[in-house]
């Protein structure tokens, strides 16, 4: 695993301990990385074509900076998500949860 892609699992990580303080806890997705790397599971979560219920919640409780689609397009880590697509895939879903 490359330096970034370490900077942002510890970037996921950091946010999810913070969603527990907040009395929010996302065991879907803490088990998805479990099996998989943070990055792998944020393209899948980005691409996947539903607004999952977690990323709901954290738009409701105004922490959209704690989800993935909000981390991924942080710049530090644009050359870890330079594919065109899905950034504009995360800012699509970050805009769609706003408006809901």
């Amino acid at each position: 695993m490359s330096q970034l892609e370490n900077d942002f699992e510890a970037r996921i990580r950091a946010a999810l301990l913070e969603c527990h303080r907040l009395g929010y806890h996302p065991s879907d997705f803490e088990g998805m990385l479990a099996n998989a790397s943070a990055a792998h599971v944020t393209e899948k979560l980005v691409t996947s074509g539903v607004l999952q219920a977690g990323f709901k919640r954290l738009a409701k409780m105004g922490r959209l900076d704690l989800s993935v689609e909000f981390i991924m397009l942080e710049p530090q880590f644009e050359s870890l998500f330079s594919n065109k697509q899905l950034r504009e895939a995360a800012q699509w879903r970050l805009n769609e949860v706003i408006q809901h």
